[in-house]
């Protein structure tokens, strides 16, 4: 019967698969604590890139550790006038990777409806089941607009 190290060298040598590597480096993005729903807007309204919030859906996350801080933020995509795909893997990827207690989801509306459609709510929902298998809460689901923004948390929708 061939030896555990034995077959750990033939799996090494017949075998590749992708891998995700991890690393933590401690770090705040910024010192204003997210302590309610219009702090989570200022700071994303504070690194949005204004000049496509008419012209195209983008969806961008905010990670949150426990004590409010950002510690980080990602614009997960940009879609087009009307619909912005957004990877609920990826997202809930990042949130492990740094560490995340919380998250907030953004996402803009270039019609200038600040309403969430139905797949609004629906991925919405998905993602806080997602970000849940990895105790991770879903602080809420920003819609901003040009001219103002919509919060699910603070209508109870989230």
């Amino acid at each position: 019967m061939p030896t555990k190290k034995y077959c750990l060298t033939q799996l090494k040598g017949d075998w590749t698969a992708g891998e995700i590597r991890v690393s933590y480096k401690h770090g705040v993005i910024a010192e204003p604590v997210i302590g309610n729903v219009k702090d989570g807007y200022n700071f994303v309204s504070s690194v949005w890139d204004k000049e496509l919030i008419t012209l195209q859906e983008q969806m961008m996350a905010v990670f949150v550790n426990r004590t409010g801080q950002v510690i980080g933020y990602r614009l997960l995509n940009t879609g087009n006038i009307g619909h912005c795909e957004v990877d609920v893997r990826l997202l809930v990827c990042m949130a492990l990777h740094c560490m995340a207690s919380s998250v907030i989801i953004a996402h803009n509306h270039p019609s200038g409806n600040l309403m969430p459609s139905e797949h609004d709510m629906i991925l919405t929902k998905k993602i806080a089941d997602a970000l849940l298998l990895i105790d991770t809460k879903l602080l809420d689901h920003l819609i901003i607009g040009i001219k103002g923004w919509f919060s699910m948390f603070y209508e109870g929708l989230l």
